[in-house]
């Protein structure tokens, strides 16, 4: 009856502030986020149009890797570009390379492996979240330039086995990268 009250005696705007007020607990309540932000365990560099789930960077890089583990050369099918790619290129990366060498350390490894802040989701970015990386760079910050970064997308065709797309924060660009090439890495987490 209370709800019929409401939706005669009320308009939209004061049914949902209502609503708000019976239900306001933190379990019911979703965070708008913003770029720029400081949030779970990094800084929020891509939302989506809810302002509540995007892509977080972390707050600095774990350091210069190779794309594979040594003497290792293969097509993982890591070859997703978009948003929330990276993630599943992160996967593919590692089945494909501990199978052959569990105990190597590459880029997806070590996204992979990132423990930071309670949280263990992270992954090397894609092409198009790199990218994205580079036009939110100013609210990320610490990005160096005298190494390219590598990305989780592989290239595809012929150079599929030895080869992957980084991308250069001194040029603003993206390139292909022989997989055995020691590029800076940058983890991301999707929340």
């Amino acid at each position: 009856i209370a709800l019929v009250m409401l939706s005669v005696g009320c308009t939209k705007e004061s049914l949902n502030t209502k609503a708000i007020a019976a239900n306001n607990t933190s379990e019911n309540i979703a965070s708008v986020h913003f770029v720029g932000e400081h949030y779970g365990g990094g800084v929020v560099f891509a939302i989506d149009a809810t302002g509540t789930h995007g892509i977080i960077a972390d707050l600095t890089d774990l350091g210069l890797y190779t794309w594979r583990p040594d003497n290792i050369i293969t097509i993982t099918g890591a070859n997703k570009e978009g948003y929330g790619a990276g993630k599943s290129n992160t996967i593919a990366i590692i089945k494909s390379h501990s199978a052959i060498d569990p105990d190597s350390s590459y880029a997806a490894f070590a996204c992979g492996s990132l423990i930071k802040e309670g949280f263990s989701d992270w992954y090397l970015p894609s092409k198009k979240e790199l990218r994205t990386m580079y036009s939110k760079r100013r609210y990320i910050g610490n990005f160096a330039t005298d190494y390219p970064y590598w990305s989780s997308t592989e290239t595809t065709g012929n150079s599929a086995d030895y080869a992957a797309w980084g991308f250069s924060f001194l040029y603003g660009t993206e390139d292909t990268f022989t997989k055995y090439t020691v590029l800076r890495v940058r983890a991301v987490r999707y929340f």
